[in-house]
């Protein structure tokens, strides 16, 4: 992204880098505008964007001209739901194209993905299709407490009180 070239600048130059016609770039970047609600912002420059809509506009560099493979890194974050929700399914509906997804998010990379990698400490424990990984390891929700900063009360009893009164948590250390 090039903070000093409006939205629509942004995009003909990449389509333009990436080979294609001047009526395919412009048919490409309507779509990809109106898919993430960026049209109201055709004519801004990108420094002046929110961080969500820059996410957009990145998204919207990366699919401009169908590549057969993106990588996408954390790419949700900050977006609003409705522009992710249109951004999952274009996304999943891309024929011939390969997309790597990072994310902390399991579920959303399922909305894409028909094959998830679990990645700990830089080694993959687990490769397979999202309802074969849920049926093998099952579901897990994380629970993160933090207590207000005028707080009394301590870590190891808010840990107490919590594995006493839900029998099936365990503690995870960071």
């Amino acid at each position: 992204m090039w903070p000093e070239l409006t939205v629509d600048q942004n995009i003909r130059f990449m389509g333009d880098m990436r080979g294609l016609s001047k009526k395919e770039t412009e048919i490409q970047m309507e779509n990809l505008k109106k898919l993430l609600y960026l049209s109201v912002h055709s004519e801004k420059k990108a420094k002046f964007l929110s961080g969500g809509n820059k996410r957009k506009l990145c998204c919207a560099l990366a699919l401009i001209s169908k590549p057969d493979l993106i990588f996408m890194d954390e790419f949700q974050n900050g977006v609003d739901p409705m522009s992710r929700k249109n951004l999952y399914s274009y996304l999943r509906n891309l024929k011939d194209t390969a997309t790597l997804i990072i994310t902390h998010h399991i579920d959303e990379a399922e909305k894409i993905c028909d094959r998830i990698a679990i990645m700990h400490r830089g080694k993959f424990l687990a490769l397979d299709t999202p309802t074969n990984l849920k049926e093998k390891h099952g579901t897990v929700f994380i629970l993160q407490i933090e207590p207000a900063l005028n707080s009394t009360i301590s870590l190891d009893k808010l840990d107490d009180c919590i594995l006493k009164n839900l029998s099936f948590c365990r503690r995870i250390y960071a």
